[in-house]
């Protein structure tokens, strides 16, 4: 009764020790494919420059992460091993190189935008100072006279060599209204401003008119853009109302570091 015991006291105890050296053997395998694939990783990040650690947390000299498949990657210069010692570092000096490059761009850009808005405010002072009306000149003064007041009376100087030929005017609501006036169905529709949907695109193609009205605006103002532009008028709750299809010639001309914009109404 005793011997048996003691065999298998004695086997139990050879196959936790089998047990044992079996966890310890695949523990091994895992902390050296851990570190390989840690080596690995360190490596073809110091490899490329344009590869960068994780920003939160943010990297420090001593501690960084790196996206790693599933999970992030710690790297410590302080207890890593081999080229891991050297990420922590180097994604500090590419985390630091970044924020600089950024603030950079952005107090240039802020910069830029000052200038802008300055050169804007001088051309209006100018402006209001040359054509402005006594009364535009005090609203001007006073920090009260709107842009596109101003916008406006730019436009009519640029644009005056075009004359009085026939603007396309927002007044979707009116022109619609008269137009369903000669259809006795919907002759008695209120239309108001919710009930309008206006569709704008590119004109596909061109009539003779409208052809004829673009080169002579292009004639009259060699330096802008015209684009041949389609306004479809509809009413959103009548679907099957008829729609009013309007043609205009679009002009851009720029003005300083302002883009000055007419449209002339074409058949």
């Amino acid at each position: 009764m005793i011997d048996n015991l003691l065999r298998e006291a004695a086997r139990n105890h050879q196959l936790e020790r089998a047990y044992q050296a079996e966890q310890a053997e695949a523990k091994s395998k895992r902390r050296d494919g851990h570190f390989e694939r840690h080596q690995m990783l360190a490596e073809r990040f110091l490899a490329d420059p344009t590869l960068r650690a994780l920003e939160h947390p943010k990297p420090t000299p001593r501690h960084c992460y790196l996206a790693g498949g599933r999970r992030p990657v710690l790297f410590d210069a302080k207890v890593g091993h081999g080229l891991a010692r050297q990420v922590p570092p180097e994604a500090y000096r590419r985390f630091c190189a970044d924020l600089k490059a950024r603030t950079d761009r952005n107090q240039a850009k802020r910069a830029r935008e000052l200038a802008l808005h300055a050169e804007k405010q001088r051309l209006i002072a100018e402006w209001v100072a040359r054509c402005g009306t006594p009364d535009q000149q005090d609203r001007h003064a006073a920090g009260v006279l709107p842009l596109q007041e101003v916008l406006e009376g730019m436009a009519d100087e640029a644009f005056s060599t075009v004359g009085a030929r026939q603007r396309y005017i927002r007044d979707g609501v009116e022109r619609l209204q008269t137009y369903l006036g000669q259809f006795p169905r919907y002759a008695k529709i209120v239309v108001t401003k919710e009930d309008l949907l206006v569709t704008s695109a590119n004109a596909e193609h061109a009539t003779e008119p409208q052809w004829a009205l673009k080169l002579e605006l292009q004639a009259l103002l060699p330096d802008a853009d015209l684009t041949l532009r389609l306004h479809r008028l509809s009413l959103r709750t009548e679907p099957n109302a008829p729609q009013l299809t309007q043609f205009g010639v679009l002009v851009t001309r720029k003005t300083g570091p302002f883009m000055l914009r007419r449209e002339y109404l074409t058949a």
